[in-house]
């Protein structure tokens, strides 16, 4: 890496504060999302420099920088209350059943494959692990996907 790569806001913030200090989760979405970055034999490289100050690396990053004013003020209309959640009604613990391929209580493939579905979804952006030596970003355009 450069010292021009490290002076953009995005790629300096993904680098240096979230998969050198060991905070990343292995997700594989800036993979999937990010030009710049690129998984080689299991190693991520930056083959080329990135200059964005906000790019999508960090907007879909688990481990990137959150406005959670900006972001409750957006979809709620008033500002995050504090709470580790958010605002919510209730807390419910699910496991899906009619699911097929999925792990672990198959919650979210059910919830994916329900609204691509019957609801008209056109696509979703979820983590594949198999058949990727990693986890990589991928986008699903059909409830079999």
């Amino acid at each position: 890496m450069g010292a021009m790569a490290l002076e953009s806001g995005s790629f300096k913030i993904l680098t240096e504060n979230i998969i050198q200090s060991g905070e990343c989760t292995r997700c594989g979405a800036c993979v999937g999302l990010c030009p710049y970055l690129v998984l080689y034999e299991g190693t991520l490289v930056f083959p080329d420099t990135c200059t964005l100050d906000n790019g999508r690396c960090l907007n879909f990053c688990p481990k990137g920088p959150l406005d959670l004013d900006n972001l409750t003020r957006r979809a709620q209309g008033h500002d995050y209350e504090g709470t580790p959640l958010g605002s919510h009604l209730k807390i419910v613990m699910a496991r899906g059943t009619h699911a097929t391929g999925a792990q672990y209580g198959g919650v979210v493939t059910a919830l994916v494959q329900a609204v691509m579905g019957r609801q008209g979804g056109t696509a979703a952006l979820l983590t594949a692990w198999k058949p990727h030596p990693t986890p990589e970003g991928v986008i699903v355009e059909s409830p079999e996907d």
